[in-house]
This record gives structure tokens, C-alpha cells and sequence, in this order.
């Protein structure tokens, strides 16, 4: 259980929970939560679902099979053997369509298949490239009082993409990775429907039927 301290989490937490999803970081979480209450409004955080941060630096500390693999209980967490209702969301971290995801994620990803457990790896490069670029500008145009056109393509960075779309009135203070849960939270203000942006719809309707599955 250290990797659960390191994580501020306890084990009571994860073993009570009727289906646990993984994510890197506060921001995810808003996301997922807003698209979940879009999708299926009768499913509630804490009570029919859980979310945990394993935090992208630490992905390499979680493993999903139910065997030993040869790899230390300090090193590795076996997530199924906690919760086996159980689903984990990776940033692809792809720059280009052509490009692997890497070495530990691509060990997840096979774990996950091999257990039976949901792997979302984004399909654009983090879970941003997801959002329509409207409700993103909704935010930064009242920050900026200025109004931009921009997309934001599968493989784009959103921060540098919106630090381009509105150069002429940037502030450091705009900067999306300075406070993505505050940002976050003013832009899902925005989103009254499922975006239909990659295959979010489809990674949407897999989790949200696991997690009535469970419940």
C-alpha cells in the first residue's frame, strides 16, 4: 500500500468504492464528471462511482494483473486486487498520429486487456484535446476581453494554442497549466452536450455502462 500513501489515498477508500476510475490529475476529474452528469445524470460521485488521481509521473507504479510479474510489491500496486470494478484513463501524449504511446503505458494497456478492465488512452494527445474549442474561447475571450477564432487539433498542445490564438493581450497569468482545475471548472460552465470530438462518445458510453454495471 505504499504507492497509496504516496498518493494521499487510503486503502478504505479504493476497497468501499463501487467502481473506481483512475486519472492523472484534479482537471481530469472535472471533465469526466461533467460528461458523465451529461450522459448519465442519475450516476453520482461517492456514491455510485469513485475517481482517483494516480498522477501521470506515477503510472509506472500501477499494475493490473492478478499474478506476479517478477516486480516488487514496493514498486508495483495491483489495482484489481483492490477494486476489481476498476477503469483508468491515460493521456495518449501523442504529438503526431503516427507516434506510440510509451513503453509503461503500452504495459497498461495490455494488463487492462488481459483483465478485463476499461483502458481509456486518449485519442488525441491529453484529455483537453476532447473540448470544442467554443467552450474554451467562452472562457479566455472574458478573461482577454478580445474574441478569437482558433481550433484545436488532436494533437495540439491547448496551452500553446491558446497562448497563440490570443497573443496580442497575453498575460502569464492566462497560462491554462498555471491553474487547470480553476480553468476547468469556468469551462465546463460551457458544455451543455457530449462533445462529439474524437471517440469521446464512444469512451463515454463504455465507462458509463461499467459503472452501472456495478452499481
Amino acid at each position: 500500500m505504499e504507492v497509496l500513501n504516496d498518493l494521499g489515498i487510503r486503502a478504505a477508500d479504493v476497497l468501499q468504492a463501487n467502481f473506481v476510475v483512475w486519472i492523472e490529475g484534479p482537471s481530469d476529474r472535472i471533465y469526466l464528471n461533467r460528461w458523465i452528469g451529461l450522459m448519465a445524470p442519475e450516476l453520482v460521485e461517492g456514491i455510485d462511482y469513485s475517481i482517483m488521481f494516480y498522477g501521470g509521473r506515477l503510472l509506472s507504479h500501477l499494475s493490473l494483473l492478478r499474478d506476479e510479474l517478477g516486480l516488487s510489491a514496493e514498486e508495483l500496486i495491483k489495482l484489481l486486487r483492490i477494486n476489481q470494478n476498476s477503469a483508468i484513463v491515460i493521456d495518449s501524449d501523442r504529438t503526431r498520429s503516427d507516434a506510440e504511446i510509451n513503453e509503461t503505458k503500452t504495459r497498461i494497456v495490455k494488463e487492462c486487456k488481459e483483465a478485463g478492465v476499461l483502458c481509456w488512452v486518449t485519442a488525441g494527445r491529453e484529455m483537453e484535446n476532447y473540448l470544442t474549442p467554443a467552450c474554451v474561447a467562452a472562457v479566455y475571450d472574458e478573461m482577454t476581453c478580445s474574441q478569437r477564432d482558433f481550433t484545436l487539433g488532436t494533437y495540439q498542445k491547448i496551452g500553446r494554442v491558446l497562448e497563440s490564438a490570443y497573443r496580442a493581450q497575453w498575460k502569464a497569468a492566462f497560462n491554462y497549466d498555471s491553474d487547470k482545475p480553476a480553468l476547468a471548472r469556468r469551462i465546463v460552465a460551457n458544455i451543455s452536450e457530449m462533445p462529439d470530438r474524437l471517440d469521446l462518445r464512444i469512451r463515454m458510453r463504455e465507462l458509463v455502462q461499467r459503472i452501472r454495471a456495478a452499481n
